[in-house]
């Protein structure tokens, strides 16, 4: 499983990537890959609070089910960067 189960020093998951931003207003949602014992977990985080996250086996998959919450996001009037 190459090196998604790379952890930092300090015992916290490696940030493996950025997926995606939006905004609503003030607020901002931001969407991550991180390192997991079982491969890989999606998180989003709204103004800093954790509201969502999934663990993963593969890369693919976690990257199919970030772009639906990302969709079930704009669907609910959140808009990325320029847009």
């Amino acid at each position: 499983m190459e090196h998604w189960q790379d952890w930092q020093s300090n015992g916290a998951p490696k940030h493996l990537g950025d997926l995606w931003t939006l905004r609503k207003g003030a607020r901002r949602a931001d969407c991550v890959l991180v390192g997991h014992p079982r491969g890989c977990e999606v998180r989003v985080e709204v103004d800093g609070k954790l509201v969502r996250s999934e663990a993963f086996s593969g890369g693919a998959e976690a990257v199919v089910e970030a772009t639906a919450w990302r969709d079930a996001f704009t669907q609910k009037g959140w808009r990325g960067d320029g847009a």
